[in-house]
């Protein structure tokens, strides 16, 4: 599980040391702020939450919403610390703070506001110059059917790398499907291509090219599923269901990948064994 340091300050009246604390921790992205506020407190009270970029006391914050993740703070900007203030002191909840009631509930959150305003869907290749650009153009037409959207400052570079990565182990497949398909039927150190990807088949034209088809190598499978399962720890998939749901599909892409690499060596192990006996 991805993790990040986070610089915490809880500023409350029940404090010893000038009513304010402040500490370093390793917080896993898919924890709530709310979650981090109770690591450091040890009572459950009405907060003020908000977020900043700096670990700077006086620098800006942005109010936040306590359910949101610490992805979801990354997936806006680089936010490094997050600052609570306790609004009362405890034993001075109100009613309709313990019944979950809580007035700051209702107040729009102008953060969140921001942070979906500014999420765009990741843009198509505006001209197509082989098979493979068409390829990578339907990937993002796929997550743009699953209502996957990224920041716009970060669309033009990781949003980009993701669509290429996902294309490359796509296009190292296109021709294979069927013969890994079969595979899955007969031998149990393979599994099918994901229903999901299926639709990516026969993009690349050997015929068409009067080329012969080549076998899957082991390192290709390797290498590719590699690539696939260092993007899914980035922070946005896990900023949103959207996000987390695409995450699973893509790493039942990486583990076909890397089961189909190891029918391959087991194939090779036989023949070995074959060819001595």
């Amino acid at each position: 599980m991805a993790k990040s340091l986070l610089a915490v300050t809880l500023t409350c009246p029940k404090l010893n040391n000038n009513n304010v604390n402040k500490v370093i921790l390793p917080i896993e992205h898919t924890q709530t702020i709310h979650s981090v506020y109770l690591v450091v407190h040890n009572k459950d009270v009405p907060c003020d939450y908000s977020a900043r970029c700096s670990t700077a006391i006086e620098a800006d914050g942005f109010q936040v919403s306590k359910e949101m993740t610490l992805a979801d703070l990354k997936a806006v900007a680089d936010m490094r610390a997050v600052a609570f203030h306790c609004a009362m002191e405890p034993g001075k909840i109100p009613s309709t703070y313990e019944s979950g009631k809580h007035p700051a509930a209702a107040v729009v959150n102008a953060f969140q506001i921001l942070m979906d305003g500014e999420k765009v869907k990741i843009k198509i290749k505006s001209t197509c110059h082989n098979r493979k650009d068409e390829l990578y153009n339907d990937v993002v037409k796929l997550m743009v059917q699953r209502n996957l959207k990224m920041h716009k400052s970060s669309v033009a570079d990781e949003g980009e790398y993701i669509v290429q990565v996902i294309t490359n182990a796509l296009w190292c497949l296109t021709n294979h499907h069927l013969t890994i398909n079969d595979a899955a039927k007969t031998y149990r150190d393979a599994i099918p291509v994901p229903e999901m990807f299926a639709q990516f088949q026969g993009f690349n034209d050997l015929k068409g090219k009067k080329l012969k088809s080549q076998p899957l190598q082991q390192a290709e499978c390797d290498s590719h599923a590699n690539a696939l399962v260092n993007i899914i720890t980035k922070p946005i998939f896990h900023s949103d269901v959207h996000w987390q749901q695409f995450k699973e599909e893509v790493e039942c892409l990486a583990k076909c990948l890397v089961h189909y690499k190891m029918y391959l060596e087991n194939i090779l192990k036989v023949k070995h064994t074959d060819t001595i006996s």
